[in-house]
């Protein structure tokens, strides 16, 4: 079986009741990114970050802990635009809960998600981890670092929300036609395959 064949197996798949088809793609999607991106704000990416942390102490002060939520994507753009990007492969996956945690993120601003990592940071047990994300930040001229102090310098802080899922109805988000036309249009047999699934979901 050959990498396109089994990509008609995830379209199979997705048909059964359990199977959750959106950890086991966003990567594919993740690849189309610069496209989807540069296709909806006219702007080159600067920096892709997956699943980023969003304190919960940070857009809850009610409920001041360093757990956190987590975003699909984060995308920093050339122009230092900041996009929070949730994937959906199904209409019925939008939850109230998320939407919610998202619009705090939103209200908080970016400078706050950025204190809320190295808070966390601060405090995890994974320290590792929590440090390649912040050099990933520290490369995007996010964040600096002197010694062992971590200060946060973004300049913009507003922060946009995009839902790439099956139907678009508002402008924040993208339906998987669109998509598909975008994924379609490149050379590699893969994508072009992963499009033509992508069209199929589109009518789920």
């Amino acid at each position: 079986m050959n990498i396109l064949q089994t990509l008609e197996l995830l379209k199979e798949w997705k048909k059964l009741p359990a199977y959750r088809a959106e950890p086991r793609v966003d990567f594919i999607v993740a690849g189309a990114l610069p496209e989807i991106i540069k296709y909806k704000y006219g702007c080159n990416i600067k920096q892709i970050i997956p699943e980023l942390p969003i304190r919960i102490g940070t857009i809850d002060q009610s409920n001041n802990i360093d757990k956190s939520y987590k975003v699909d994507f984060y995308i920093n753009l050339e122009d230092g635009r900041h996009i929070f990007i949730e994937f959906k492969t199904d209409s019925g996956s939008r939850r109230t809960k998320q939407d919610k945690y998202l619009f705090d993120a939103k209200r908080v601003g970016m400078k706050a998600i950025l204190d809320g990592i190295i808070k966390i940071y601060s405090v995890t047990t994974y320290k590792e981890k929590y440090s390649i994300l912040i050099d990933k930040l520290i490369q995007a001229e996010l964040i600096t670092r002197n010694n062992s102090r971590y200060q946060t310098i973004t300049k913009q802080d507003g922060i946009e929300i995009l839902y790439l899922q099956p139907h678009a109805k508002e402008p924040n988000e993208i339906g998987f036609t669109e998509i598909a036309k975008i994924m379609s249009e490149s050379e590699d047999l893969f994508y072009k395959k992963f499009s033509e699934i992508l069209l199929s979901w589109a009518n789920d």
